[in-house]
């Protein structure tokens, strides 16, 4: 009887840990989708600090252009999908213009 009273006591116990486990897994997940958030915030504002950010899209939509201007070598064909890669904004500029994507 004792034996069988232990061995209930420590499933309960076992159970009590296993829920414990999934409350700090979900903490854990909040933790690092907060984490995550934050880190982007940080990066969005450090962004704006940088010079290039200051310049109105439509100078940034012609230094775009004059990147492409030239009879494309076969690098250079790339420059505007490596300039949709840099960030949010520039994708957004670069892909709001035809004349960037005339010769992909």
């Amino acid at each position: 009887d004792t034996l069988k009273q232990e061995i209930r006591q420590l499933q309960e116990r076992e159970g009590l840990l296993q829920l414990n486990i999934k409350q700090l897994q979900e903490q854990l997940k909040d933790t690092q989708t907060s984490l995550s958030e934050t880190r982007m915030r940080a990066t969005t504002l450090q962004n704006h600090l940088v010079p290039v950010s200051r310049l109105p899209n439509e100078m940034l939509l012609a230094i775009f252009e004059e990147a492409v201007s030239s009879p494309p070598s076969d690098k250079e064909m790339w420059i505007p999908i490596d300039i949709s890669h840099v960030c949010r904004r520039w994708r957004e500029v670069a892909v709001s213009s035809a004349r960037l994507w005339r010769n992909i």
